[in-house]
């Protein structure tokens, strides 16, 4: 009896380290939703035949798209209706979600096809409404652009499953910063209204000092995205109570546009739209640093 108890004891040992190791592996994956990456090249990621699991972001990724372009309203439908691993929980992903696995470090397709093979240099849905429900945001991985389209025309489509991404925290932290406290960023409030050449612009951030603060540069295109409000219905697309007087107008980051010499992204703050550009366009600067 005495060793029928020590076999059952163990067993039930076993049982409870894996259920912890289970919860633990949860847990890991959980923690990791409210976490963006935002600097141009995306991951790290770990790979399934089928899927890929964003370890930056949290979400689960359709890793093969099947190459059929479709409206929006069909789009959404194949996403609810796909099963992969097991897996039956997918939706169309939000922009934001969508342009976190867009790699700047290649391009035509802006994408890692090592990662996510096959991927066309062509335009993806995403469940981003536009200005009205009859448009929605779409991203091209051709040059990892981002505009608007008829839901009726069509596109392809790359499913995403797991909790959505959330919008960051934004707070007004005396007259000049907007602190992001969600990736850990602090921005300046209000820019000076001079536009600049993409090289002038990378220098005017460097040089910058507010408040003592001096260790201000160019944002990354990704980390330029997360102050647009593509939602508003009227120009800007900002909240004008956090970044007041911004223009709509393009905005350079510090994004190259790989394989051409002097081309980086810029985003523009009358829609929230953006792609690549000539480095020696004059546009407006709005500089960020990481809080320590």
């Amino acid at each position: 009896m005495k060793h029928v108890s020590k076999i059952a004891m163990a067993i039930l040992v076993v049982a409870v380290l894996v259920t912890l190791g289970m919860n633990l592996q949860k847990n890991s994956r959980n923690s990791a939703l409210l976490r963006y990456n935002l600097s141009d090249v995306p991951g790290p990621f770990e790979m399934q035949d089928l899927t890929v699991w964003d370890q930056a972001t949290g979400l689960t990724w359709q890793r093969q798209d099947d190459g059929v372009a479709r409206n929006h309203q069909d789009a959404a439908s194949y996403c609810e209706n796909l099963t992969l691993e097991g897996n039956s929980d997918w939706r169309l992903p939000q922009r934001r979600e969508l342009l976190s696995i867009a790699d700047f470090a290649r391009a035509e397709p802006t994408i890692n096809l090592e990662t996510f093979p096959q991927t066309k240099s062509e335009s993806y849905w995403t469940s981003t409404v536009a200005f009205d429900q009859q448009h929605y945001w779409l991203l091209n991985f051709k040059r990892g652009g981002a505009d608007r389209k008829s839901a009726a025309e069509p596109s392809l489509v790359r499913c995403v499953s797991g909790k959505p991404l959330a919008e960051p925290i934004l707070t007004q932290n005396g007259d000049n910063f907007i602190f992001d406290h969600t990736h850990g960023l602090s921005w300046q409030r209000q820019v000076d209204g001079e536009p600049k050449t993409q090289m002038e612009a990378q220098s005017y951030c460097s040089g910058l000092s507010l408040e003592g603060k001096t260790d201000w540069r160019l944002p990354t295109l990704k980390e330029l995205e997360t102050i647009t409000d593509v939602a508003q219905a009227n120009e800007p697309a900002i909240s004008a109570g956090l970044f007041p007087d911004t223009l709509p107008a393009w905005f350079w980051s510090s994004t190259a546009f790989v394989g051409m010499e002097y081309i980086f992204y810029e985003v523009t703050f009358a829609t929230g739209a953006f792609g690549p550009a000539a480095a020696g366009h004059q546009e407006l600067v709005r500089c960020v640093r990481d809080l320590k």
